[in-house]
């Protein structure tokens, strides 16, 4: 007797329908040609308030979606969206669409304070829907090797470390929320800072706020901050500094200082890690670098757009959630609470001097 043999085919990826709400700098840069250029994603849809920007962009890039000035009005044609409006709005707009049962990919900070990323994760929960949030940086070829480095042990026991990231601000945003309070949630911490609190927190463990010092007058958004930090975690107790600046260009490198060698990563260079050591009597530096394939895209942005729709298609774990997002929300609260100004002894009026004056 003759056995048929029927192989079976691997089962296909479904096609994940994607809007993008918000057409501003981001999307146009990052979030929309790179949807683009992922095989398993229809862009069904570009949404703004100010209908024309979205209109303008779908004819610039060629597609041929629809496009809205309301966000509802799309929902019952799509699967997932990318959340890129103004910080204040993460929160009533991540909500709504989870409990409409859309996946949701909003970008950083999830929220302005621990209450509203609180509520996202509670309507992720309630609907049983994805909330991924926006950070690149955890995609970063440095970033995935410092964390294979501090598996290993290769720079020994960590000690403490300290990072500096600043350049003068030259983003070209559609709006100017970044700079008031109420639609920002803060300045360069909450905006920049959350990247690399994240990236902290997840290498060293839940941190607390030591001191923190900005050079917020009152307008509740500093251009520049300095955190002093200590973690515990897998790697014990850890101690470390973030210094940030959104006006003047800092050393724009991390340096994490182990008791048999420094490891480094430099702004300038994401993709590779420098471990600092001494060889013979000798300080000799050695760089670090994963493979690149040909047919393995290694953009941060896409690789974090692939982890939400594999994520979605049921084939892998989100990086970075609600969940995950809040920590970093909570620390960056915590540390706006115990603010202190930086000391600027040239601005300060003598008393004395004054009254001699008169």
């Amino acid at each position: 007797m003759i056995v048929d043999t029927i192989q079976k085919s691997e089962p296909q990826p479904s096609i994940i329908r994607l809007g993008i709400l918000g057409c501003g700098a981001i999307t146009r840069e990052k979030h929309l040609p790179i949807a683009m250029s992922h095989p398993d994603i229809l862009v069904s849809a570009l949404v703004d308030a100010e209908v024309q920007r979205a209109e303008l962009l779908k004819q610039v890039v060629g597609l041929t979606c629809r496009t809205s000035d309301d966000f509802r009005a799309i929902l019952p044609e799509t699967d997932a969206l990318i959340v890129a409006v103004p910080n204040y709005l993460h929160v009533p707009v991540t909500t709504e669409v989870l409990r409409a049962n859309v996946n949701v990919l909003c970008e950083k900070p999830l929220a302005i304070d621990a209450d509203g990323a609180r509520q996202c994760c509670a309507a992720a929960d309630e609907s049983g829907k994805l909330l991924a949030v926006v950070a690149p940086r955890r995609f970063y070829g440095s970033t995935l090797l410092m964390s294979a480095l501090l598996e290993e042990e290769r720079f020994g026991t960590v000690k403490s470390y300290d990072w500096e990231n600043g350049v003068p601000f030259e983003w070209r945003n559609a709006t100017n929320f970044l700079f008031q309070k109420e639609f920002s949630g803060g300045g360069v911490l909450v905006d920049e800072g959350v990247h690399f609190l994240d990236i902290l927190q997840n290498w060293f463990g839940p941190a607390t706020c030591l001191s923190y010092h900005d050079d917020n007058w009152g307008s509740g958004v500093e251009a520049n901050a300095l955190v002093e930090l200590e973690h515990e975690g897998r790697h014990g107790r850890i101690r470390g500094s973030l210094k940030l600046s959104r006006t003047y260009e800092l050393k724009n490198r991390l340096l994490v200082h182990g008791d048999r060698a420094t490891a480094e990563i430099r702004r300038s260079d994401a993709d590779r890690v420098y471990l600092h050591l001494d060889l013979q009597g000798r300080r000799v530096i050695s760089a670090y670098e994963l493979p690149t394939l040909s047919n393995e895209p290694n953009d941060p942005f896409y690789c974090q757009l692939d982890n939400f729709v594999r994520a979605i298609q049921g084939t892998a774990k989100l990086t970075v959630d609600g969940m995950v997002a809040l920590k970093t929300i909570e620390l960056i609260e915590n540390c706006y609470k115990s603010a202190q100004r930086f000391p600027e002894p040239w601005l300060e009026v003598d008393p004395i001097g004054v009254e001699k004056a008169r």
